[in-house]
């Protein structure tokens, strides 16, 4: 086992999921390839950004049930395999295989952006007016609107596949998770930044103390009033996201494919495959639909698939108390604009972070990285709790010192930034694995069933995080803070489990490339 340890170390197989990963050249072309995909990675995460600011909104007017029922609103990306058969197997052959899903799921998503910004809609919807929470509104609206972006990541990230060079393919995950994250970002940033009236007034403060060097404000009385508004509302940009992705679809349309054989089944031998005809109008075929699922079934019957899929599935268990500690430290006194300062920070970390993990990857394992990723990620929920403890007494104090407001603001930034690139680690290392071990004969459904199984261990333990406080919270069943019970439990579960998972992720990378793929025979 040393020894074929070794010869990997020294002398990198061509087939290699999972281990070190070769050092490759990037030329125009790939960097190309990439901004493209970074472009549409961006788009896609816009309207996940914009759901994400809503629990900021309504956590003081809703339940925590309630806010379990909003998480609902990602299940799209963890069903998206229902449909990505269809997705692969029907599209205009002149127009292109992916165009054909990428450029609609766009345009409905820019219409319905511009619809829910128009008239204040969604502002009503979050009871900004009146205080009345229109949930069965939110989560049909955004439900929807993840369902065209999930759609839109079926296509993308097939098209990744034949964009990029096989040897290039591990930047895809750079591409997914720096732009979807910064898709997120942008939206949730416009939003808190933009709809905050203090700082919205520290602006316009800055702005006369600026404009006092060239202009003479002394014939404003100290009496003088000026009431700050907001710059702008969910509503609004809302409609301005709408309108961006619109302007960002039209680069797709003049980007060229190659016609693609479908990619859900192996090729045929070229002597099987006939003269060569002029394409149809549209393409489809139910039996490669079928074919389709049957070979989802193939992929499930495979080991490694299988033992990847048991760790994507349960491995967002040991952080089920993310998502309420955000909402706990809103409740403990931290404002919703202390948040918005904090999340310009966060996107030079999500624009280089990918990056640099993935250059780490070259030194270690992938089993090494996600299983560090895992420690770090629950280690950074125990310290996240440390400042829910610290928000709490920090906010109870009427009197604060300088220091103490320098060192709580320094701490709660430290922790932010250390929790958010935890979460990295393992966006990261996920999606390289899923780029290497994908069989490129049916990447885009082996690609998808893989995200899918991802999402549903990102989204799961949110709703399950939430709905454990619902019914922690109650005074029989506890009479400490609900949240502290799920980080005790979150914890003692990781410190028993995790050492198991490192072995079962060093067993999952250990497969051959051959023992990933689905072979011809077996789907007929």
């Amino acid at each position: 086992m040393d020894k074929e340890i070794g010869s990997v170390m020294n002398e990198p197989r061509q087939h290699n999921p999972g281990g070190w990963l070769p050092k490759v050249n990037i030329t125009f072309d790939d960097k190309k390839s990439m901004l493209i995909l970074l472009m549409l990675y961006i788009v896609q995460g816009i309207p996940l950004g914009l759901s994400s600011t809503v629990p900021l909104i309504i956590y003081d007017r809703v339940s925590y049930l309630e806010m379990a029922y909003f998480a609902i609103t990602a299940i799209p990306f963890c069903l998206k395999l229902l449909w990505a058969p269809i997705v692969e197997s029907l599209y205009f052959p002149r127009f292109g295989k992916r165009k054909t899903w990428i450029i609609p799921s766009q345009l409905i998503c820019g219409v319905l952006l511009i619809y829910g910004g128009a008239h204040g809609r969604l502002d009503r919807w979050v009871g900004e007016e009146d205080d009345v929470v229109h949930i069965f509104a939110l989560c049909s609206y955004f439900t929807f609107l993840c369902f065209l972006m999930a759609t839109q990541d079926i296509a993308v990230d097939g098209w990744a596949l034949s964009k990029l060079r096989p040897e290039m393919r591990m930047y895809a995950s750079s591409c997914n998770t720096a732009g979807q994250s910064i898709g997120i970002n942008i939206a949730f940033v416009g939003f808190t930044v933009l709809s905050s009236q203090r700082i919205c007034a520290y602006m316009y403060t800055f702005w006369i103390w600026l404009s006092g060097f060239f202009l003479d404000h002394s014939d404003i009385s100290d009496g003088f009033v000026i009431t700050i508004e907001p710059f702008a509302t969910l509503s609004d940009l809302t409609l301005a996201f709408g309108v961006f992705t619109l302007v960002c679809t039209l680069p797709v349309f003049f980007q060229e494919e190659q016609e693609e054989y479908p990619i859900l089944v192996e090729l045929p031998n070229v002597v099987d495959m006939g003269p060569r005809v002029a394409p149809e109008k549209i393409r489809f075929s139910a039996k490669l639909v079928r074919k389709s699922y049957a070979t989802v079934m193939e992929i499930m019957k495979k080991k490694p698939a299988r033992l990847l899929s048991f760790v994507l599935v349960t491995f967002g268990l040991f952080f089920l108390a993310e998502r309420p500690a955000d909402l706990k430290l809103l409740e403990k006194g931290l404002s919703r604009d202390l948040f918005a300062a904090l999340t310009p920070l966060m996107i030079p970390l999500e624009i280089f972070g990918p990056a640099v993990i993935t250059m780490t990857m070259h030194k270690l394992s992938t089993a090494d990285v996600l299983y560090r990723g895992m420690c770090l990620r629950l280690l950074s929920v125990l310290i996240y709790t440390v400042l829910i403890i610290t928000t709490g007494i920090y906010y109870s104090e009427d009197d604060r010192s300088l220091l103490a407001t320098a060192l709580f603001y320094t701490f709660f930034l430290t922790v932010s930034l250390f929790r958010r690139f935890c979460g990295l680690i393992l966006s990261v290392a996920f999606m390289s694995l899923f780029a290497q071990v994908s069989d490129p004969t049916i990447g885009g459904t082996y690609m998808t069933l893989l995200n899918t199984l991802y999402n549903f261990g990102e989204v799961f333990p949110n709703m399950l995080g939430l709905l454990l406080i619902d019914l922690l919270s109650h005074p029989m069943l506890s009479a400490i803070d609900a949240l502290y019970t799920e980080v005790f439990i979150s914890v003692l579960c990781g410190l028993l489990l995790l050492p198991q998972y490192n072995t079962l992720l060093n067993q999952i990378i250990s497969f051959e490339a051959e023992e990933w793929y689905v072979r011809r025979q077996e789907l007929e």
